[in-house]
């Protein structure tokens, strides 16, 4: 590490490089060697830490806002769409870094593992971890455990409101990965989704009730801890329609085994395979190790394409010259999504190329008539709606949304002209 003296006035202004990591942090310090202001570039913006008086740093605790491009440069387009994405137990992947200069880091880990690996390119391999063994609360804390166990400055798992919540979730359970799933369904079903705060506290999070997935990951790893139950955030990439998008999750030990779930896109018991970490962290020394490091080193500069998937013991293997979709004619057909559809008299297709944040699969048009067949997730929990633009597929849900003078003589055409078929069955 090299630390350069920039400038001098009211302030010292110290630049320093790692021969570790891109960051470049630029420093200001007062006469008393404390940092004033220190600035660092991440993949979601310019972070500015300000040394303040108490009332001033209390008085920010409502946090502010990010950007949405500061998300949208972390996105990946992964070549096709994966049909029920939150069942995928094994993926494989390649991975490329845009700037060839740079070099892929080792993503080896469990659950995860490097198949091949050039300078800046490799495939990785996952796989869906479940429990091998089962193990009840509260888990003993050892040496090595103790810092997933504690509270610390942003998992407060020691906050009366926090242990009360989570033991009354809990209830009687005294099963590790059964307590840990009811309080990954509280926090699904009680949170809301926005571009708020990066990172919060878990009281601040509990308290407004939103956030980033870090929020979601936040208060379930602090939850988790009340009743007893080891837990870490990991910070990686997970697949959303047709992307990998930087994501966090929380991880509980179970016997052995660390085992990912997900309040922010929830599956069926453990965390699926479509998603890949490069960090982990118990927070206790704040959220440095998840936003440095392989961080820097891959969003905004990576690229991906799916090479095969499985789902329910049913494999897909994808051609590297595999097209996301084909238009023939009237029809459009996405064989990875087992979609068909035919559209009605007058339409064409557009939006055929949409992405998270976005959940359209394929649009139409006709004149001021619009169509657009799109997907989103439903919870386990969650039973399957019984309306005339709605198809359930697994977890996957499809709707029919139509803008039209005569929306239901509309979508019953576009409906008797949709095929769709479970390619996650064996």
């Amino acid at each position: 590490m090299t630390r350069i003296v920039t400038g001098r006035d009211s302030l010292l202004t110290i630049v320093e490089r790692s021969t570790t990591s891109p960051l470049v942090t630029t420093m200001r310090l007062d006469a008393t060697g404390r940092a004033a202001i220190t600035q660092f570039d991440l993949p979601f913006g310019r972070v500015a830490v300000v040394l303040v008086d108490s009332a001033t740093a209390m008085a920010a605790n409502g946090g502010g806002s990010l950007a949405e491009e500061s998300y949208t440069r972390t996105l990946v387009r992964t070549g096709i769409k994966l049909p029920r994405a939150r069942e995928i137990d094994t993926l494989r992947v390649r991975l490329a870094l845009t700037d060839t200069t740079g070099r892929l880091p080792d993503l080896t880990a469990p659950g995860q593992r490097m198949v091949a690996r050039e300078a800046s390119a490799g495939v990785l391999e996952i796989t869906r971890r479940y429990p091998r063994r089962r193990a009840t609360i509260p888990v003993t804390s050892t040496p090595a455990l103790r810092e997933y166990l504690e509270p610390n400055a942003y998992v407060q798992s020691d906050e009366p409101r926090l242990v009360a919540l989570a033991k009354r979730v809990v209830g009687t359970e005294r099963d590790v990965f059964t307590a840990a799933l009811a309080l990954e369904r509280w926090v699904a079903d009680s949170m809301q989704f926005d571009l708020g705060v990066a990172f919060a506290p878990s009281v601040e999070v509990l308290e407004r009730r939103r956030g980033t997935c870090v929020a979601y990951a936040t208060l379930l790893a602090t939850l988790t801890r009340a009743v007893g139950i080891p837990s870490r955030i990991a910070m990686g990439y997970a697949y959303v329609n047709g992307i990998f998008g930087g994501h966090a999750w929380t991880e509980v030990l179970v016997g052995d085994d660390w085992i990912p779930i997900d309040a922010a896109i929830v599956a069926r018991g453990p965390a699926d395979a479509a998603r890949f970490a490069f960090a982990w962290s118990s927070m206790a020394d704040g959220p440095g190790s998840l936003t440095s490091g392989a961080a820097v080193e891959l969003y905004g500069r990576l690229g991906a394409m799916v090479e095969r998937f499985t789902i329910a013991g049913a494999r897909r293997d994808v051609p590297r010259d595999a097209k996301p979709y084909v238009i023939d004619g009237d029809r459009y057909v996405n064989e990875w999504l087992g979609l068909e559809l035919t559209k009605p008299a007058g339409f064409r297709f557009v939006e055929l190329d949409e992405t998270w944040p976005s959940k359209t699969i394929v649009g139409m048009e006709r004149g001021s008539e619009r169509v657009r067949v799109s997907a989103s997730l439903r919870a386990p929990w969650e039973r399957d709606a019984l309306r005339p633009d709605v198809i359930s597929v697994g977890l996957d849900t499809w709707r029919i949304e139509v803008e039209s003078a005569n929306p239901q003589a509309l979508r019953a055409e576009v409906r008797h002209g949709l095929r769709l078929r479970d390619v996650g069955s064996p």
